[in-house]
């Protein structure tokens, strides 16, 4: 759980939690995974935090990376920001 909120923010929750085995023989050595399904309610996403996006190789330049930051108003302010 500490994982889902430090990735998708503190609003987070899991729906539902699935136990996979995958390999092995006649299920002995078998290795379990854990596939997760998450429900981000929307709104203003949360800043990731830096050391985060430097992991992903994830560099931001030009958006706002404060939630509730100002934001583009319509198709022609996001296309302007798109091509600069």
């Amino acid at each position: 759980m500490v994982h889902v909120r430090a990735e998708f923010g503190p609003t987070a929750r899991i729906v539902r939690a699935e136990r996979v085995r995958t390999g092995g023989v006649a299920g002995f050595f078998a290795r379990e995974r854990y596939e997760l399904t998450i429900d981000v309610p929307d709104g203003p996403a949360p800043a990731a935090a830096p050391s985060l996006l430097r992991r992903r190789g994830i560099t931001v330049s030009g958006a706002s990376t404060t939630p509730g930051g100002p934001a583009p108003a319509g198709i022609d302010a996001l296309l302007a920001a798109a091509d600069a």
